[in-house]
């Protein structure tokens, strides 16, 4: 493991890569759309020419030559390999060639990363299932999560604590020296919001709050990523188990409300 190195797969406008360099880290960051990577070479072209950032334009997949990749023109965080991902809700899109390579290529022509952040539209499943190929794994890794298969995956590849962290929370972090903007992934390992839970504690924590059995969206309060450690927690034995968090807004909601209509001389 490089212990000064960050993958960024599905970099973006690089907002996530600057965070990284800027707490001393190199970064490998890959990114499909081509308009996006020549943005960022000119932006960081000092980094670049210092060795600090390597902007590789190609997108993950399982197989490498070249692959139809659909632009979303309204919103060019959907754009993906995948035509369902990279279309949707009706939105306007161009489709392009791009050249695919394989995660497991840059482990080999780059070395495992401390860190492995990944965020790309319906591609996570494939770089995680690519790690499977690396015998030594990242420290630390997030991925946005969009099912509870993701954590059977990552424990099958090693990872041992997890926190599901709130995305549109990640902008009103208090963090010195850095504004995170929206739709940034914000601080990653031990900086990340939230305690590291063991396995069981995790699963049942998601199904409480994100989805369902059925992978259905419980509520609607936002987007998340799952970060995952090599570590395994330690919880004290009389920490409580994970609770349903809006459950609790539900009954503190019902009782304000209630308090207010009596208040009014209404009946419930």
């Amino acid at each position: 493991m490089k212990n000064d190195l960050i993958y960024d797969i599905g970099m973006h406008d690089a907002q996530d890569a600057a965070f990284y360099m800027h707490k001393g880290y190199r970064v490998i960051a890959v990114e499909a759309n081509p308009v996006l990577c020549e943005r960022a070479q000119q932006t960081f072209s000092k980094e670049i020419k210092d060795g600090r950032l390597k902007i590789l334009n190609a997108a993950i997949s399982d197989a490498e030559g070249e692959l139809a990749f659909y632009v979303n023109l309204d919103d060019d965080h959907w754009s993906s390999l995948d035509p369902v991902w990279g279309t949707r809700n009706g939105t306007r899109f161009e489709t392009i060639k791009v050249h695919s390579i394989r995660f497991d290529s840059l482990i080999r022509e780059y070395g495992v990363p401390y860190y492995l952040k990944i965020d790309i539209e319906g591609g996570d499943l494939t770089v995680l299932q690519q790690l499977k190929n690396s015998t030594e794994k990242p420290q630390h890794i997030s991925v946005e999560e969009h099912a509870l298969e993701y954590f059977p995956l990552l424990w099958s590849l090693g990872y041992r604590g997890f926190k599901t962290v709130n995305q549109s929370a990640v902008p009103h972090l208090d963090y010195d020296g850095w504004k995170f903007k929206p739709g940034t992934s914000g601080p990653f390992g031990d900086e990340a919001p939230g305690q590291w839970l063991p396995f069981g504690d995790a699963i049942l924590d998601y199904m409480l709050n994100i989805r369902d059995c059925r992978d259905r969206e419980l509520f609607s309060t936002g987007w998340y990523d799952i970060h995952a450690t090599l570590n395994l927690p330690r919880l004290a034995p009389d920490h409580p188990y994970p609770k349903s968090r809006k459950s609790t807004l539900r009954s503190r909601t019902r009782a304000a409300l209630g308090r207010v209509i009596r208040r009014l001389q209404w009946p419930l």
